[in-house]
């Protein structure tokens, strides 16, 4: 079997650092390629192992509407655990859709992807997706990695903090599971989930060599599965950002009326007509600001040349109804050779310029 050429090139670029070849990049490639071509008739599970399975998916890392923080050190395998979840997900949860700002090598070209899973980069993203999917009634398993990058305990205050607590409050009217998101230590989860109201904290674990997942809220400690190398050929190097780029509070303040009682549709409908007239207003505040900053390069190049013609800051001020610090930058940019030069703009301006050329015999620069 000859591996997807990009699909090797990519894995190689990001695992060459920790002294794969070329041949192992291609083993990885086929294993993957492999798994992908079996995933519509998935192997059977033990009795033990649908059991397994159904904890770890149903009752623990993806509960429906609850959130889950899964934390270790740096290089204990979390976006490995992450990649492993999302396989078996995807395996013997088809009914399931799968949004993740996980770094796979598809994302950019390097291979073919699997089916029905989606890259998210922001929580406006996330909304949008959980709302078409809900509207379709199809349900959507919520996995970010590096969280800490958004969002931690120390930053509880902020407007970002903030709106991901409410998220996690009024994630249960989508038809969503999880979020389960990764962080780097235990004191970096918000309290929202550390404390158990909206979510559950779990550790990673390396015991004699297998990565473990410890439940922090069974009494008896119990083991969330173990996680061996995932086939799905994930990226050590790969940012995983994720912005919190929306307002739930103002967004919740919609969900108010009867047709929102029990009725997940309406939630989602809301959702996204929210989004739509923020994205409405966004692009008319940029289109603006072009047109501002156009019409401002446009005087700043006409008060350079009436600057360069000799006509007076005070008559140039009055003019472009500029200020004098505003003629003093333009000034400064004239001197250093950074503005180009415009025919001056009235008749007094362009009768110092001629005198300038009569003077020089040339035109002055």
């Amino acid at each position: 079997m000859t591996p997807d050429a990009k699909l090797v090139e990519a894995i190689l670029l990001d695992r060459s650092p920790y002294g794969w070849a070329q041949e192992e990049a291609e083993k990885a490639a086929i294993r993957y390629e492999t798994w992908l071509g079996d995933l519509a008739a998935p192997p059977g599970l033990t009795e033990q192992g649908r059991k397994t399975l159904n904890y770890v998916l149903d009752r623990s890392l993806l509960r429906p509407g609850r959130g889950a923080a899964l934390y270790a050190a740096q290089g204990k395998g979390k976006t490995n655990v992450l990649a492993v979840i999302t396989q078996l997900t995807l395996r013997y949860r088809p009914e399931w859709e799968i949004f993740t700002n996980v770094p796979y090598p598809w994302w950019a070209g390097g291979g073919r992807a699997p089916p029905r899973i989606h890259l998210i980069e922001s929580l406006s993203e996330l909304l949008e997706g959980l709302s078409r999917r809900t509207l379709k009634g199809q349900w959507s398993a919520v996995i970010i990695d590096e969280f800490d990058q958004a969002d931690t305990s120390h930053s509880w205050a902020s407007a970002g903090s903030e709106s991901w607590a409410k998220y996690l409050f009024v994630a249960r009217h989508y038809l969503t599971r999880g979020p389960l998101v990764v962080f780097h230590s235990f004191h970096f989860i918000p309290l929202t989930i550390r404390g158990g109201s909206v979510g559950s904290p779990f550790k990673l674990i390396v015991r004699k060599g297998e990565r473990v997942i410890a439940d922090l809220e069974n009494p008896d400690g119990a083991w969330v599965g173990t996680y061996p190398e995932s086939e799905l050929p994930f990226l050590t190097f790969g940012l995983r950002g994720f912005r919190l780029d929306v307002d739930v509070g103002e967004l919740e303040s919609r969900f108010t009326g009867p047709r929102f009682a029990g009725d997940v549709t309406a939630v989602a409908q809301t959702t996204l007509e929210y989004l739509e007239g923020k994205r409405t207003v966004k692009e008319t505040e940029e289109q603006a600001n072009l047109e501002a900053g156009a019409g401002q390069a446009a005087k700043d190049l006409a008060v350079a040349a009436d600057l360069r013609a000799g006509v007076s800051v005070r008559e140039i001020a009055s003019r472009y109804h500029v200020n004098f610090g505003r003629i003093g930058r333009v000034r400064g940019l004239v001197d250093a050779g950074m503005l180009p030069l415009l025919p001056a703009t009235d008749a007094r301006a362009r009768r110092a310029r001629e005198r300038d050329q009569d003077s020089s015999g040339r035109s002055p620069e």
